[in-house]
C-alpha cells in the first residue's frame, strides 16, 4: 500500500486492465494462476516504476471490486485477509464504492474465507496461512 500511495496512476495501463474480458464474464468465477500468467501479467511488462505499477494495480483492483459490488446491489462488503491491512487499497475502494466497508478476521476464527458461491468450488474452504515471527 505504501508503494502504491507513493506512485502515480498510469491511465493507459489502467484502461488496458479494466478492459480484460474476464470482468464481463458471469460468476461464479475465480482467477487461476494460468490466467494471471497468460492474460494479466503480460500487461505489466513495461517501463513503469514499481510504485507507479502498484498505484495503477490498486486502482484497478478497487474499481473492479466496486463494479462487482454495484452489480450485486451490495450496500456493504466484508474485507478479510491480507488486503484488509492494505490501508491504501481500502481507501481507494471507498472512493469507488458508496456502501459500508467492514474489516474482519475469518482465518483466525477458523471460519471459511473462500466461499463456493463465489468461486464455483464444491465447498467453502479456509484459505491462507499464518506466519508468526520466531
Amino acid at each position: 500500500g505504501e508503494m502504491a500511495r507513493a506512485g502515480n496512476l498510469n491511465q493507459a495501463l489502467l484502461d488496458e486492465l479494466n478492459s480484460l474480458s474476464f470482468y464481463n464474464q458471469a460468476g461464479p468465477k475465480s482467477l487461476g494462476t494460468e490466467w494471471l500468467e497468460n492474460k494479466f501479467m503480460p500487461h505489466l511488462e513495461s517501463s513503469l516504476s514499481n510504485n507507479d505499477a502498484m498505484n495503477t494495480l490498486v486502482e484497478h483492483f478497487s474499481i473492479q471490486i466496486a463494479n462487482d459490488l454495484v452489480k450485486m446491489n451490495a450496500n456493504s462488503v466484508f474485507i478479510t485477509g491480507g488486503g484488509a491491512k492494505n490501508a491504501y487499497l481500502i481507501e481507494r475502494l471507498k472512493t469507488h464504492f458508496n456502501g459500508k466497508v467492514i474489516i474482519g478476521v475469518l482465518y483466525l476464527n477458523n471460519q471459511s474465507n473462500s466461499l463456493s458461491s463465489v468461486t464455483g468450488a464444491r465447498k467453502d474452504t479456509i484459505g491462507g496461512v499464518l506466519h508468526l515471527p520466531s
